[in-house]
């Protein structure tokens, strides 16, 4: 409560709109990348913050399951088609997973595969000009 009162005092300088959600205790976040029909996946993780998505990130490689292609092919779909995406998901501790946001074209690549997948975009931009 006096972290919350610490807070408020502060919001309550501006006329700022905000909102508080409880910590999802999760075990790591990953991300579904769709480019054309090509799929990976991969974990990242933070030793330096609690939200795993920024800091001091490590990546692995993370083996996706049919349902994390159809969740890219149903976000593809539900925004027009699609030809490239990337949904970020978080394993919660009991197993279940949640869909924490969709990004478009503008996600960041693994560095490990980031020649082979600029090779996949190039491929995929050349292929839908000469469409």
């Amino acid at each position: 409560q006096a972290d919350m009162d610490d807070l408020r005092s502060i919001l309550a300088m501006h006329k700022d709109f905000y909102t508080k959600e409880p910590l999802v205790e999760h075990e790591f976040e990953f991300r579904i990348q769709k480019i054309g029909c090509h799929y990976r996946g991969f974990k990242r993780n933070s030793g330096t913050s609690w939200k795993n998505n920024w800091g001091d990130l490590a990546f692995e490689d993370f083996e996706l399951e049919d349902r994390h292609r159809r969740w890219a092919d149903e976000a593809a779909r539900a925004f027009g088609g699609l030809d490239m995406l990337a949904l970020d998901v978080l394993r919660k501790k009991d197993g279940t997973e949640v869909i924490l946001e969709l990004n478009d074209s503008c996600f960041g690549l693994m560095y490990e595969h980031e020649q082979a997948d600029l090779a996949r975009i190039r491929d995929l931009v050349l292929q839908r000009l000469d469409a």
